[in-house]
């Protein structure tokens, strides 16, 4: 500004000059220039001052605030705002959602190590008093559940689901998970009805299977006598169960993280992850998963699959 302002003044004086004003009209008018242009650029530096020092102080105070961010002076410091307020916003979106999911993880691992302490003690027990094998294998089968379980949830979590996207036939899914569980199926003496629907999906088999391992755990675990029924309805499948069911008021809350509902909290034996992983499972492969239930005469659990909707991170 002040080269610009020294152009201004040679130019005015040059005019001046050639026009055969007296020289010392020429100085004085140059010398008030001059005062005016350094009033000028003493304001000027003082405001643009004040905005440096704010956005010090906003730089040394980030990520707690932006309020003391300089009000912009014009259209370009404007923009510059918004974009640094939109990009604060979302760092603070991110954060927050970060926090979540390590709470989430804390809880977790929390309870999964309380959990695990039951079948630990229960193989104690069962081996200090000679046991049946069965038994033992029993115990043995509940640590690997939970033990797989915190793998698939670090996987979940942690970029490395590694979903790999085929079509598969559901028949030989379902099959793989039947013959995991059919030892438990036969210490509890419940019936197993499965109708194979014939048809073919567009899924990952690793993590389908999980979902329906993790259905039939929950099916194993809150039936005490009856049975268990799988069928495919279209491309729906469903397993059905003779347990306890859920509470009605439980229902809506049933896939959320850590939520384990009246029946959890009555058999002490539910960390509320399952379920959560199942639907986040479901919905990064594009398959719907929804449950009705009805206390005292069972659950029934669906899987919709729709092979325009994967979704994958």
């Amino acid at each position: 500004m002040v080269i610009l302002a020294a152009a201004y003044l040679l130019i005015f004086a040059t005019v001046l000059y050639a026009a055969e004003v007296p020289a010392e009209t020429v100085l004085y008018a140059g010398a008030l220039c001059l005062a005016f242009t350094a009033v000028y650029a003493l304001v000027g530096f003082y405001r643009y001052y004040k905005r440096v020092s704010a956005l010090k102080r906003t730089l040394s105070e980030l990520p707690e605030t932006l309020e003391s961010l300089p009000t912009p002076q014009n259209e370009s410091e404007r923009l510059y705002t918004q974009m640094l307020q939109k990009t604060y916003a979302e760092y603070e979106r991110a954060a927050l959602e970060h926090r979540r999911r390590e709470a989430d993880m804390r809880n977790y691992y929390t309870m999964w190590v309380h959990q695990i302490k039951t079948p630990i003690s229960a193989l104690r027990l069962l081996i200090q008093s000679g046991a049946r094998s069965a038994e033992l294998q029993n115990e043995i089968f509940h640590i690997e559940q939970y033990v797989e379980m915190a793998l698939n949830y670090q996987r979940l979590f942690c970029g490395s689901s590694d979903l790999v996207i085929t079509r598969r036939s559901l028949d030989s899914a379902v099959r793989t998970s039947i013959r995991k569980y059919s030892k438990q199926f036969i210490m509890k003496r419940l019936k197993l009805e499965y109708e194979p629907g014939d048809i073919t999906v567009l899924t990952d088999e690793k993590w389908l299977c999980f979902v329906i391992e993790q259905v039939l755990s929950n099916s194993l675990k809150y039936t005490s006598a009856g049975e268990i029924k799988i069928c495919t309805v279209g491309r729906t499948l469903m397993i059905s169960d003779t347990g306890i069911g859920i509470a009605a008021e439980d229902l809506p809350r049933i896939f959320d993280c850590s939520y384990t509902g009246y029946n959890g909290r009555e058999e002490k034996r539910s960390s509320g992850i399952g379920l959560y992983l199942c639907s986040e499972v479901c919905r990064r492969l594009g398959h719907g998963i929804s449950i009705t239930s009805e206390v005292g005469k069972g659950t029934c659990v669906s899987i919709t699959f729709n092979e325009a909707d994967i979704f994958i991170e």
